[in-house]
């Protein structure tokens, strides 16, 4: 008797090792679809600003003039192949400035000129996530930027305090970028096996005689591998 019961247990049990098991473990087509895509093809992304100017204060009768040339430029492009790709991330930030000031003790003009220039270059092997709306009608793409080495060197020019020099180098973190950085996403196009557009933004800076704006360029080209 015990011998029959222990047979049943051990066929239910295998019963339901076959059949139980199985259901929940099972994908959906619709989930097995979006982890078998892969994508292949190009993405950039540029972010700019220059303000650039000459403005003329008057205090006490003489004139305090100020000169400026700042501009900086950070760029992404990036080489995917199923999903994984090359990324190199350059920024580049020149700023230059001249400051003449009418002291009345003594009597005189001073200036001061400052050089700020600063580097960041980096490349990695990172992951392209494609990421989609409820309906799969509109689309995100979505990566890290690499990590890089940033070089910084400053110098100021006094005409009564004189020279100084300095130089500094660190580390720049990796950043999630997303494209396009807005809420309803980039519309599928007609044919859903191919990932192409772009996506520009003007962000007007307030109060800067010199211009300013921030200026932020993105365009991608991606196929279904």
């Amino acid at each position: 008797m015990t011998s029959s019961k222990l047979i049943v247990i051990l066929f239910i049990v295998g019963v339901f090792l076959l059949t139980g098991f199985k259901e929940p473990f099972k994908e959906s087509k619709a989930a097995q679809k979006v982890r078998v895509e892969k994508w292949t093809g190009t993405v950039t992304w540029m972010k700019t600003s220059r303000s650039k100017a000459r403005q003329i204060v008057n205090t006490s009768g003489h004139e305090d003039i100020y000169t400026w040339d700042k501009f900086f430029v950070f760029r992404i492009h990036a080489e995917f192949i199923n999903n994984k790709g090359t990324i190199i991330r350059k920024d580049t930030t020149k700023n230059w400035g001249l400051d003449s000031l009418w002291f009345t003790n003594p009597n005189v003009y001073t200036t001061e000129e400052t050089t700020t220039r600063i580097f960041c270059d980096g490349k990695e092997t990172l992951e392209l996530e494609v990421k989609w709306d409820e309906n799969r009608k509109n689309y995100w793409l979505s990566f890290e930027t690499p990590d890089c080495r940033l070089c910084q060197f400053h110098k100021r020019i006094h005409s009564l305090q004189g020279i100084f020099i300095d130089t500094l180098t660190g580390e720049n973190p990796r950043l999630q970028l997303t494209l396009p950085a807005n809420f309803t996403g980039h519309p599928v196009g007609n044919n859903p096996n191919v990932l192409s557009g772009k996506w520009d933004e003007l962000i007007p800076a307030p109060n800067d005689p010199g211009g300013g704006d921030i200026i932020i360029r993105s365009k991608w080209d991606l196929k279904k591998s």
